[in-house]
């Protein structure tokens, strides 16, 4: 398992874990409703397919990024996040605590990111899966959006 420490735009100083399959971020800060870019905006470098896996903020997706819905459990506030420039998806969960399990998910592709929050965090996100709208839902074990 290897572990990196990556600083998230906006947040002073956040520490990230980065782990093996089913990869996340982590931060203790609310994020926006619409994600920020970096300072210089990072141009994505992949699109649809080619985003399954991959980090939303390392990938260039998150600048343009918008919450297509919220959906609020008893473990935390979820949002499925899409970008139109990568044509991609994850979930981001907030007001969570550590252990939190939660995922996005293709309806009708066999298209998963799961993740725990970590020790010491209360927000997290998943990396991406490839497309976005109604086929796409983010849920934990408290509950899911609609397909």
């Amino acid at each position: 398992m290897m572990h990196t420490k990556r600083w998230i735009p906006g947040l002073a100083a956040t520490a990230v874990l980065l782990t093996g399959g089913g990869t996340a971020f982590a931060d203790t800060s609310t994020p926006p409703t619409v994600s920020t870019a970096h300072a210089t905006t990072t141009a994505a470098s992949c699109n649809g397919n080619n985003c399954n896996g991959r980090d939303p903020i390392q990938a260039g997706c998150s600048g343009d990024a918008v919450t297509q819905y919220t959906l609020g459990t008893s473990v935390g506030t979820l949002e499925h996040r899409y970008s139109r420039t990568c044509n991609a998806s994850w979930a981001r969960i907030t007001n969570s605590r550590a252990g939190t399990w939660f995922y996005v998910q293709g309806c009708y592709n066999s298209y998963v990111q799961t993740y725990n929050v970590p020790p010491g965090y209360n927000n997290a996100y998943t990396n991406m899966i490839p497309g976005g709208g109604p086929t796409i839902r983010v849920g934990d074990l408290a509950g899911h959006g609609p397909c």
